[in-house]
């Protein structure tokens, strides 16, 4: 009997691991430090305007050992409001007469599914390009999209430690917005500043860090940092 018990139990702890193994990650993009990146490029005969934010937020589930699993999906948000081109009075135009931040403060990409990847894991340190299926929101409209990027796993060590605690996920992204797509309309005396497509490149880290975890790690940063 006592065979039998102990011969269960082990087959349970098998079941529970190989379920745990076989779930996504949930990983948050967290940059309390301002190091994540996007930027919104468009080019013009007249003028290249470069957009750029630290502000970005999101989440997402993965299996770095399955990453087209069912289970990949996630959510980022882009505070738009934050832009800055280096003129603050284009970056109040940008704000008032395209973007129209006050109503339509954030840019959202939700991914739905991988379609493909150059590979169905996440070797450590080793980016993996894929093509993501989601719905990109702007200026309140949504399209469906497929957005080519580079996923990169970086598993906890000493040397992430410095950049954000946990196992991290580096993502890097370009893709072009058609800015008429999304009922942005450039003023006919602005048509050779502000380019029609708007070029847009993304670079952030996201974290599996636990709440506690992520709070001792910026506690430890205020400190190294001379902060309070």
């Amino acid at each position: 009997m006592k065979r039998t018990i102990s011969i269960l139990s082990v087959i349970l702890s098998l079941m529970i691991g190989l379920a745990s193994s076989q779930s996504p990650n949930e990983f948050k993009v967290m940059d309390p430090i301002g190091r994540n990146v996007v930027q919104f490029r468009t080019k013009a005969p007249l003028e290249d305007i470069v957009g750029t934010t630290s502000q970005i937020t999101g989440q997402f589930h993965v299996n770095p050992t399955d990453l087209k699993a069912s289970g990949t999906l996630g959510q980022f948000e882009v505070d738009l409001s934050s832009l800055k081109t280096g003129i603050t009075l284009r970056d109040t135009h940008m704000r008032e007469q395209y973007l129209h931040t006050e109503r339509y403060p954030k840019a959202t990409f939700t991914i739905k599914s991988i379609k493909k990847a150059s590979a169905n894991k996440l070797p450590p340190s080793k980016p993996v390009t894929v093509k993501a299926e989601g719905t990109f929101e702007l200026h309140g409209v949504k399209k469906d999209i497929l957005v080519d990027a580079q996923v990169t796993y970086l598993p906890e060590s000493q040397e992430t430690m410095g950049k954000l605690p946990g196992n991290l996920i580096r993502l890097s992204s370009q893709f072009d917005v058609r800015l008429a797509d999304y009922g942005i309309e450039r003023p006919q005396m602005v048509l050779l500043k502000v380019g029609e497509v708007s070029h847009v490149t993304l670079d952030a880290f996201a974290s599996d860090a636990s709440p506690e975890k992520a709070a001792m790690w910026m506690e430890q940063m205020k400190k190294m940092m001379g902060g309070s």
